[in-house]
């Protein structure tokens, strides 16, 4: 029972993991693309919605 829970603590953590990892590379990849002028695509969609 009590490594039942543990696999579960450890397979919540790594998902945990892999989100913050994601979001981390979305958010340097954006503030990369705005310093080298926006030139990428996310930029141009945000701009074509607004």
């Amino acid at each position: 029972m009590v490594k039942k829970l543990w696999n579960v603590l450890l397979v919540i953590i790594l998902i945990m993991a892999a989100v913050l990892l994601l979001l981390f590379a979305s958010n340097r990849s954006l503030a990369a693309s705005s310093e080298s002028g926006g030139a990428s695509v996310p930029t141009t969609s945000v701009a074509k919605q607004q």
